[in-house]
């Protein structure tokens, strides 16, 4: 098989392009300036609209969400569990959870 010179020259030089295409140094650095330049105008908008909000505003909002919660009540005999912490009300519910489940397959033999 004889093989040209020529031939092997193109053949090397098309090799080394196609490496090379893969080797890119600064293949990510364009992703990160398009990211930072997307970023920064989405920071713009959103400063636009919070100017236009005033800080009365937000804090009449916040309140009016504290006060839709509502105090804390079991979900079984809406007993009301004000001011309590979390663990008291989940400790009663266990105990509505227990007897449900006594009902419905017996108490547990021990």
């Amino acid at each position: 098989m004889r093989v040209s010179f020529i031939n092997l020259l193109t053949v090397i030089g098309a090799l080394a392009s196609f490496a090379n295409g893969y080797r890119d140094d600064y293949a990510f650095a364009a992703r990160d300036i398009l990211d930072e330049l997307t970023a920064s105008t989405r920071s713009l908008d959103r400063r636009e609209i919070l100017a236009d909000i005033t800080t009365r505003d937000l804090l009449h909002e916040v309140a009016d969400r504290l006060e839709a919660r509502g105090p804390k009540q079991c979900a079984y005999c809406k007993k009301p569990f004000p001011d309590t912490p979390e663990g008291h009300l989940y400790d009663h519910v266990k105990v509505h959870v227990k007897q449900e489940m006594d009902a419905k397959y017996g108490p547990k033999r021990r």
